[in-house]
Order: C-alpha cells, then structure tokens, then sequence
C-alpha cells in the first residue's frame, strides 16, 4: 500500500505544489473596493 501512494505521488505530486513556479493570486478589484469601504 505505501508504494502505491509513494506511486501516486510521485506521479501527481506536481500538482500539489503547482510545479513551474507559483500562481498569482485572483484578485477582485470590486471586492476590495468593498472591503476598503467596510472597515473605513
């Protein structure tokens, strides 16, 4: 069983930890300007 998982992760473990760098964060303008006016 541990050398199916060691298996699975060595196969899919890129996409755990996003291989090829890091993701930019989605940010919504809209929200934020909604945020901002929330807290003052």
């Amino acid at each position: 069983m541990i050398h199916q998982w060691k298996r699975a992760l060595l196969e899919g473990g890129c996409g755990v930890f996003e291989c090829g760098g890091r993701k930019k964060p989605a940010i919504n303008e809209e929200q934020v300007k909604e945020l901002h006016a929330q807290i003052g």
